[in-house]
């Protein structure tokens, strides 16, 4: 079974593959997190995938577009450090 860092360098990477994709990852030895989406000013999804001890969940998440500047992914990014412990 892979690692939850091996899992979480993976996907950055195959996000990372796609061509125009901003990539945030955060974590430790035991949970991290992936966000991914696609430059394009109206973009109104992103990919997330939650990794505790190797596995994951991998979710697609609708929201209103300008993604970037609507600080949605800034609130879900501090969630996610406080819910596993993860510091910056």
């Amino acid at each position: 079974m892979p690692t939850t860092n091996e899992v979480r360098a993976q996907a950055i990477q195959r996000a990372r593959d796609k061509g125009n994709w901003i990539v945030l990852s955060e974590g430790n030895d035991y949970a991290g997190y992936v966000i991914a989406y696609h430059e394009g000013r109206d973009t109104n999804w992103y990919r997330e995938m939650i990794i505790i001890d190797g596995e994951y969940e991998v979710e697609t998440v609708r929201c209103q577009p300008p993604l970037v500047s609507s600080g949605q992914i800034s609130d879900r990014m501090s969630q996610l450090r406080e819910q596993f412990s993860i510091s910056q």
